[in-house]
């Protein structure tokens, strides 16, 4: 509902509180399940959407926060409507460009989408010259191709 991209359905009008209530108690119980780890959410095109809206239709709103709270994220953000503070889970922003790394392996959400089985990952590899995870499409993927440096080819 937060997009001007899609027709909006009546079915969906009462579905963004419930969803952010789910999305909350799945995120506790990651943290709950390691409470030591590093937790990670991406921002993607579903977030953005809720950025795009404000910025198009409520520029006021875009950067509001309580006045008690001003060190922390807007009000009307997805890091900040999760509570990710609360579960010690970090926002990695800047859709489609955000990153973070996990050794030699880059992070991020991703914005590429292909048709076919492997389309997508096989796309990102034949372009790319780093190893990435991405979660845009949904779906598990993998893909390799060989590239020549100077210590040898790496796959």
């Amino acid at each position: 509902m937060w997009t001007d991209k899609f027709v909006r359905s009546p079915a969906y009008y009462f579905t963004t509180q419930p969803s952010i209530l789910e999305a909350h108690w799945w995120l506790r119980q990651f943290r709950e399940a390691c409470p030591k780890a590093r937790i990670l959410l991406f921002e993607g095109n579903h977030e953005m959407r809720l950025r795009t809206a404000l910025s198009t239709h409520l520029h006021e709103a875009c950067e509001l926060r309580p006045a008690d709270e001003l060190e922390l994220p807007p009000a009307l953000s997805a890091e900040r409507l999760l509570a990710l503070h609360k579960l010690g889970i970090d926002w990695v922003g800047d859709y489609p460009d955000g990153e973070d790394w996990l050794g030699g392996l880059r992070l991020q959400h991703g914005d590429k989408a292909r048709a076919g089985p492997g389309a997508t990952a096989a796309a990102l590899a034949k372009e790319g010259d780093v190893d990435t995870a991405f979660g845009h499409v949904h779906k598990q993927e993998l893909a390799s191709r060989v590239v020549k440096t100077k210590e040898g080819k790496r796959t």
